[in-house]
């Protein structure tokens, strides 16, 4: 009769080691990157300002060359410094927020700052407001209605930025900024 007991036992011993296995998500809110051992918060950052690019090279050419406007961030790297290639990241947020306001940037760094090239404009086509450097993306629902963020693609080294909320990618300058080594 004990040999009977040790096989269920020994399957529900098994079963929560398993269970244990995957962290619990947060239930703050926030947008936290997925490690095998947990998830860390990654911070909200801000834009600095704006530089015009451009503008007297389509003054002098009548509005056929094209100005530009980049948003510019602080410093030139973020402070969460990835290893992982093909990241995940869990949005946590009482707002409704669509699995397409989601957008992943590459940021072109300089030496004392970050950018995003936001707007092209010359007087011939018009203004043309896209995100330069967008990278694929999977957004897809948990059970718990939080949004599930992975790229679709391995990310190459460089500096990345998470535009999460109503108009992405346009009216919104703030987001959540990591690094890949």
């Amino acid at each position: 009769m004990k040999r009977y007991l040790i096989v269920p036992v020994f399957l529900l011993a098994t079963v929560s080691l398993l269970a244990q296995d995957k962290p619990a998500v947060p239930n703050q809110q926030g947008m936290f990157y997925q490690t095998p051992t947990g998830y860390t918060r990654a911070e909200r950052i801000d834009s600095t300002g704006l530089k015009n690019s451009g503008v007297a090279k389509s003054a002098f050419t009548y509005g056929i060359a094209k100005a530009g406007v980049d948003i510019t961030y602080a410093n030139p790297n973020a402070i969460l410094q990835l290893t992982d290639r093909r990241p995940v990241f869990v949005l946590v947020s009482q707002a409704e927020v669509s699995t397409q306001q989601i957008i992943l940037v590459r940021f072109r760094q300089k030496k004392d700052r970050r950018e995003i090239k936001k707007c092209n404009a010359s007087m011939w086509a018009g203004i043309n407001c896209s995100v330069e450097g967008r990278v694929p993306l999977n957004v897809d629902r948990d059970p718990s209605d939080n949004l599930v963020i992975t790229p679709t693609t391995d990310l190459a080294p460089g500096e990345y930025f998470l535009l999460t909320g109503n108009m992405a990618g346009w009216g919104e300058n703030s987001g959540y900024d990591f690094g890949e080594r």
